[in-house]
C-alpha cells in the first residue's frame, strides 16, 4: 500500500512537472521566460577568426606577391610562410563552419540572408573598386609612358611572350567554368541533385585547373615582379585574381560538400548563390585582364 502511494504521488508530480514545463515554454501563458529575440537579426558572439584570418592573410600575402614572382627560394624564412598559409586555411574553414551551423540552428532568418546578401553585394563592389585601380595603375602607364620606363610600353628590356597559349587557355577554363557554375545552380533550383553536383564538381576542377596553370607559367616566365613597373602591374593584377580565383574554388569545394551531405536545399542555397556571384566576378574581371594587360598591353 505504502509502495503504490509513493509510485502514485512520483507519478503526479511528474505529471505536474511535465504541466509547468509546457505552460513556461508557452508563448501565450508566460512569454518572458522563453529565450527568444523579439527581432529577425542574429546577433553573433565575439570570435578571434577576423583576427587569426588578417593575421595569417598579412604573413601569406607577401609571400605570394613578392617572393613566389621572384622565385627567391633562397629567403631564409620563406618556410615560415607555411605557417601563416595553415592558419589562413584553418581560419576559413571555421569561418565556413560558423556559418553553416547558425543556419543549420534557424538564426538565418528571412531578414538575416537579405542582410548577408547584401553585404556580400557591397563586397564585391569593394573588390570591383580594388581592381579599378589597378586598371587605373595600367592605363596611367601605358596610354602615356613617362620617361622614366623609356616613353615606351612595354618598357625597354621586357620580353613579351605569346598570349594565345596558357593566358588564352585560362580565358577558356574560366568561361567553361562560368557555364557550368550556371547550370549547377539552374539545377539547384529544379531539385536534380545529380546534375548539380556534377556541375558543380566540374567547375571546382576548372578552378584548380586555372591554379596550376598559372603556377606553371609563373614557375616558366622569364619577367620577375622588380623588373620595371611593367612587372609590378603584371604579377600584382595576375597575381590577385589568382589568389581570388583560390578562394573561389574553396568557396565552391564548401558549396560542393555540403550539397553532397543535402544541406544546400531548393529553397535555401544562400551559399551557393553568393559563391556562384563570386565566381562570376572572377570570370569577368580575368576577361578584362586578358583583353587590357594580355591582349593589348603584351
Amino acid at each position: 500500500m505504502f509502495k503504490s502511494f509513493i509510485c502514485l504521488n512520483i507519478n503526479n508530480i511528474k505529471r505536474r512537472a511535465a504541466w509547468l514545463y509546457g505552460m513556461f515554454n508557452n508563448p501565450l501563458w508566460f512569454p518572458r521566460f522563453l529565450n527568444t529575440q523579439e527581432h529577425g537579426f542574429h546577433l553573433i558572439k565575439k570570435q578571434t577568426v577576423a583576427a587569426v584570418m588578417t593575421s595569417a592573410f598579412v604573413g601569406f600575402l607577401p609571400f605570394y606577391i613578392y617572393l613566389f614572382p621572384l622565385r627567391d627560394w633562397s629567403f631564409t624564412f620563406y618556410k615560415y610562410h607555411i605557417v601563416y598559409l595553415v592558419g589562413l586555411l584553418y581560419s576559413i574553414c571555421l569561418w565556413f563552419y560558423y556559418i553553416i551551423r547558425e543556419s543549420e540552428m534557424g538564426f538565418h532568418t528571412t531578414r538575416v540572408q537579405k542582410g548577408l546578401s547584401l553585404g556580400f553585394a557591397l563586397f564585391l563592389v569593394s573588390e570591383a573598386m580594388f581592381f579599378f585601380s589597378i586598371f587605373w595603375a595600367f592605363f596611367y602607364f601605358s596610354l602615356d609612358p613617362p620617361v622614366g620606363i623609356g616613353c615606351k610600353w612595354p618598357p625597354h628590356g621586357i620580353k613579351t611572350w605569346n598570349v594565345y597559349t596558357l593566358p588564352t587557355l585560362n580565358t577558356i577554363v574560366l568561361l567553361l567554368s562560368g557555364i557550368t557554375v550556371t547550370l549547377a545552380h539552374q539545377a539547384v533550383i529544379l531539385g536534380d541533385r545529380s546534375e548539380s553536383l556534377t556541375a558543380l564538381g566540374v567547375t571546382v576542377l576548372l578552378g584548380i585547373e586555372f591554379t596550376l596553370c598559372q603556377a606553371f607559367e609563373y614557375t616558366f616566365l622569364d619577367l620577375r615582379i622588380n623588373e620595371s613597373v611593367f612587372g609590378s602591374i603584371f604579377f600584382f593584377s595576375t597575381g590577385f585574381h589568382g589568389l581570388h580565383v583560390l578562394i573561389g574554388t574553396i568557396f565552391l569545394s564548401v558549396c560542393l560538400v555540403e550539397h553532397f551531405y543535402y544541406r544546400v536545399l531548393v529553397d535555401q542555397h544562400l551559399g551557393l548563390e553568393c559563391a556562384i556571384w563570386y565566381w562570376h566576378f572572377v570570370d569577368v574581371v580575368w576577361l578584362f585582364l586578358f583583353f587590357f594587360i594580355y591582349f593589348l598591353g603584351i
